[in-house]
């Protein structure tokens, strides 16, 4: 039982039509990542959003004008969290850095050309940053680094 989105294109209307929701309304479905077993489908209503506003503001600490990148694929829940509702909400820049294959260089260049002020990644790609030539990089305007999705070891710490 599959819905044909593009027929369901196709045939929409040109007139948006808004549709009243209240704050307990559903918006959107995560999966959880399965860690501890099957991944499960978990709901999240219209409040979910305001929720994130602590997160950008006081973990990822993100100002208004600031220049802020999450490192996530769309498919993932941090994606939602940590670089559109709170930080948008807050007034961030969000910085979308898309590329088929991830090169350390290539992000650290990225990082110094646009000059962020705020910058969350997964340690992971911490490890392979710290593994570059760090001595040209420029990173004075960076005044808030955070991590998700796993520890972060001494070794990049």
């Amino acid at each position: 039982n599959c819905l044909n989105l593009r027929l369901m294109m196709r045939n929409a209307s040109e007139k948006l039509e808004r549709i009243s929701t209240t704050i307990d309304d559903p918006m959107l479905l995560y999966f959880s990542s399965g860690t501890t077993g099957m991944p499960k489908m978990v709901l999240h209503n219209f409040d979910y959003p305001l929720g994130h506003i602590i997160t950008a503001k006081y973990w990822h600490k993100v100002e208004d004008g600031g220049r802020h990148l999450t490192v996530s694929d769309s498919g993932w829940a941090k994606f939602a969290w940590g670089k559109i509702y709170g930080q948008w909400i807050c007034g961030a820049v969000i910085v979308a850095y898309d590329t088929e294959k991830f090169v350390p260089a290539n992000m650290l260049a990225t990082i110094h050309r646009l000059r962020l002020t705020t910058f969350c990644a997964p340690p992971t790609i911490y490890r392979f940053l710290i593994k570059e030539d760090l001595s040209g990089c420029d990173f004075t305007t960076i005044h808030h680094c955070t991590i998700a999705g796993e520890p972060l070891n001494a070794e990049v710490y």
